[in-house]
């Protein structure tokens, strides 16, 4: 395994000269974020924000919970107005602090009310699946890493701040009484056991918390996992590439012996802190 972490995971992120780091950030936002950045702000974003609104609107009307998605998704779709009229595509400048307002409130946003979107009983396996994905902001977290992307540097700030929100804030939310119903009870354990076997290497090794507390720490492992390290590894990667082949030989190669030990590194990572969610949970988890 020599030389398999000459490119360390998240090593890399920026060049020691800032005249190289400005020309390379130029190049990479017109190559790869330009396009992305055209197609969610002139129409992916508007069609996103008014599909989630109408919907919720025809679900439960103009209750709590529809009144603040309609606002939510006014105040998307004036980010995005702004955007067009600031010519940002046009303006490197301001895509920066653009971006940092439009991702921190779109995606906290969206982590705060999934779990009232998606408020339906866990009754099967499929459920549990749009569950982790859905009510526990993890597809939200993911989908804005790519809607909406930045330099790794940049992204890890972003995206640690607002999975450190929905690890405190939404986990809760999405482990409520109508969701934890008798029926639910068998796959969250299931869910449980299955984490704990993968990261223990045994499900019995660890006590088992109560209902609650088993549903908070499945959640905060699908938001960290697939909101957190999934897409920002993804990243990382991409751009770690780009700038090889903007200064080749600045940084060592990037194999694909190097990501699989990263993947096997993170796992390690992962395991690290499931056992932390239940040695050293103390008050901002639920009693277990």
């Amino acid at each position: 395994m020599e030389g398999a972490l000459a490119a360390p995971p998240f090593s890399g992120l920026w060049f020691s000269s800032r005249e190289e780091e400005a020309r390379f950030s130029m190049a990479y936002a017109e190559e790869r974020f330009r396009p992305i950045d055209r197609a969610y702000h002139r129409l992916a974003g508007f069609v996103l924000a008014v599909a989630v609104a109408w919907a919720q609107l025809r679900e439960v009307g103009l209750s709590r919970s529809g009144a603040i998605t309609c606002l939510v998704s006014i105040a998307a779709v004036a980010m995005h107005c702004l955007w067009i009229w600031l010519g940002v595509d046009r303006r490197h400048e301001l895509r920066l602090p653009m971006l940092f307002a439009h991702r921190i409130f779109c995606t906290a946003s969206v982590v705060a009310m999934v779990p009232v979107w998606h408020s339906e009983p866990i009754t099967s396996a499929w459920s549990l699946l749009q569950w982790l994905m859905g009510a526990t902001g993890a597809a939200g977290l993911a989908f804005f890493s790519f809607a909406t992307p930045l330099l790794t540097v940049h992204h890890l700030m972003v995206q640690g701040s607002i999975t450190l929100f929905a690890a405190l804030y939404t986990s809760r939310q999405a482990c409520t009484e109508e969701v934890l119903s008798a029926v639910a009870a068998p796959y969250v354990v299931a869910a449980w056991r299955w984490l704990c076997a993968l990261c223990t290497g045994s499900a019995s090794s660890t006590p088992m918390p109560n209902l609650e507390g088993a549903c908070w720490r499945v959640a905060v492992m699908a938001q960290v996992a697939w909101g957190f390290c999934a897409p920002s590894y993804i990243l990382w990667a991409s751009e770690y590439r780009a700038r090889l082949r903007h200064s080749p030989g600045g940084l060592p190669r990037l194999t694909w012996r190097d990501m699989a030990v990263h993947w096997m590194l993170m796992h390690t990572g992962m395991s690290c802190f499931w056992m932390l969610l239940h040695a050293g949970a103390g008050a901002w988890a639920p009693e277990g």
